[in-house]
């Protein structure tokens, strides 16, 4: 044998010895007994923490003049999206809404968004029973109510085309 084949021999068992006690080592840990790691609910640890806030339910409440839904709300976990016809400024409708904290963290509203209306000076919203900072805490359903009214001094005329939406930000309560 040459010194060169010598050589690239060893370099190849050291870098067998290398992964076999990489792999030997990584086997003792996940074989390791887990009693000496924090459970769930010990200690600081946050346990099985998951973030679920999302909406529910929404449905159709109090109307005003002659709005009426042209389609059911639609929403996801974040936003929820409401077309209304409109026949003339004064018109209003409400609805019944529910957001639910299916998760093990609890939530701070940090901010609504109105988003995918052309027509934001004209179409107004209002939440009644749900305030920006309120917190809802883990397994709590809220109740409250979003008001979409087109406003009485309103000149813009509105299309029907498109919905109304409302992000709602949630953020972890400390």
């Amino acid at each position: 044998m040459t010194d060169n084949s010598k050589s690239l021999k060893n370099k190849v068992i050291v870098v067998l010895l290398i992964v076999i006690a990489i792999m030997i080592t990584a086997i003792i840990v996940l074989a390791y007994d887990n009693d000496h790691f924090i459970k769930p609910g010990e200690g600081d640890n946050q346990g099985d923490a998951r973030w679920k806030v999302e909406f529910t339910s929404i449905a159709e409440g109090e109307k005003i003049g002659k709005a009426e839904s042209r389609y059911i709300p639609y929403y996801t976990s974040t936003y929820a999206s409401f077309y209304v016809d409109f026949v003339a400024p004064g018109d209003a409708i409400t609805y019944d809404v529910q957001i639910s904290n299916l998760g093990t963290l609890d939530a701070k509203l940090s901010n609504i968004l109105y988003l995918s209306s052309p027509f934001k000076d004209a179409i107004k919203y209002e939440v009644e029973g749900l305030n920006l900072g309120d917190v809802i805490e883990a397994g709590e359903v809220v109740n409250f109510k979003i008001k979409v009214s087109y406003e009485l001094d309103s000149t813009v005329a509105i299309e029907f085309d498109k919905p109304i939406t409302l992000s709602f930000i949630f953020t972890q309560s400390y």
